[in-house]
């Protein structure tokens, strides 16, 4: 199996298959169900039953939400739970 490459892994804001939230709030691929507050170097997954998980370095929080929801109809309710849970720490 291929890597991906550089230049197409920076651009998307991935490491290790994890989505990298990236400076100046912009959104890479995979962390728009991050919610806006999730601050940039944190990173995680997001799948298409409705779950997110990811985790910031600098604070040490970890959050991780499992729902029956299904995209993109659960997609609002996690970005309100991480943003909920950004703006608490």
């Amino acid at each position: 199996m291929a890597a991906l490459p550089t230049a197409k892994r920076l651009e998307q804001g991935r490491g290790l298959g994890w989505a990298i939230r990236r400076e100046g709030g912009v959104v890479s691929v995979g962390t728009g169900n991050f919610g806006s507050l999730v601050p940039a170097g944190a990173f995680g997954h997001s799948g298409a039953t409705g779950a997110v998980a990811w985790a910031d370095p600098e604070t040490g929080t970890v959050f991780i939400l499992l729902t029956s929801g299904r995209m993109p109809a659960a997609r609002d309710i996690l970005r309100r739970c991480c943003n909920a849970i950004a703006s608490a720490i």
